[in-house]
């Protein structure tokens, strides 16, 4: 509203398009509303309290993250080239891995070295054989899963609190060749809200995979419950962490199928993960 100078709702709702537009290039509007503070105070403070109460009043969640959140972060870094935006994409890989690290004790270093290695062992072929993109993918691998932890770590607590809660994890691929063909960060928006013909993320939309996706988010809706037909969508709780992959051509709910890395990064931060975002 300070950015806008709006003074109330009605003010708000006769901003067009193009002035939100304007107003997040220059304000970074859209990065602010990420976390809600009051008085420089992420808000509840007590988050316990926040969780347990959203539990017991029966609220219901799905909550998920993308198999390569943040390979799309290089078409969202600074520079007017490709190599510019590429350049400074690491950049910014560098400064979080080197600020992780340093604020770990020796076992949680060498359990982050881990993870990076990890991740270089599991980049896609087709970019395995360039050491700088290899490199650079496995940077992004490790900052992927350290945002799939935080966010574990609040399934984690919703479950243990009683609360209701459903989780996945999406592998269908952007096919865009600038998102390294990988299920980067905003891919299923496009299947999920039924904008097939939006390709900023996904490239090319499957639309197979977009009807069982929405029939999911629909039933989830519904009745509190994202199973399909051929896909029984399990409640997420610690003991199994049940998670529902999403392929294009399989739907299978899998128990813990980040557990590697979430492991590494259970000895690195604990219960205290390292705020990525």
């Amino acid at each position: 509203m300070e950015a806008s100078g709006a003074k109330n709702m009605d003010d708000l709702l006769a901003i067009d398009g193009d002035k939100w537009m304007e107003l997040d290039a220059t304000e970074w509007i859209a990065d602010e509303c990420c976390g809600a503070v009051v008085d420089d105070d992420i808000i509840p403070k007590d988050m316990d309290k926040a969780i347990k109460d959203a539990a017991d009043s029966g609220i219901q969640m799905i909550v998920g993250t993308n198999n390569d959140e943040w390979n799309y972060f290089q078409e969202d870094s600074e520079g007017e080239t490709p190599e510019e935006k590429f350049d400074s994409w690491v950049a910014g890989m560098d400064d979080v891995y080197k600020d992780a690290y340093e604020g770990c004790d020796a076992d949680g270093k060498a359990a982050l070295e881990e993870l990076i290695k990890y991740e270089e062992s599991i980049v896609p072929e087709e970019y395995a054989g360039d050491k700088e993109v290899k490199s650079a993918l496995a940077k992004s691998g490790f900052i992927t899963e350290t945002w799939r932890y935080e966010i574990l770590h609040f399934a984690d607590r919703y479950a243990d609190a009683g609360g209701d809660i459903y989780a996945y994890l999406w592998k269908v691929p952007s096919t865009r060749d600038n998102m390294y063909k990988s299920a980067v960060h905003a891919v299923e928006l496009a299947y999920v809200f039924n904008n097939l013909k939006d390709d900023i993320y996904a490239g090319e939309v499957d639309e197979a995979t977009a009807a069982k996706a929405q029939e999911a988010w629909t039933n989830f809706a519904t009745n509190g419950n994202p199973s399909i037909e051929g896909a029984d969508w399990k409640a997420y709780k610690t003991k199994d962490r049940m998670t529902m992959v999403i392929e294009k051509d399989k739907w299978e709910c899998v128990s813990d199928p980040s557990k590697k890395a979430r492991e590494l990064l259970t000895r690195a931060y604990g219960d205290e993960p390292y705020p990525i975002w």
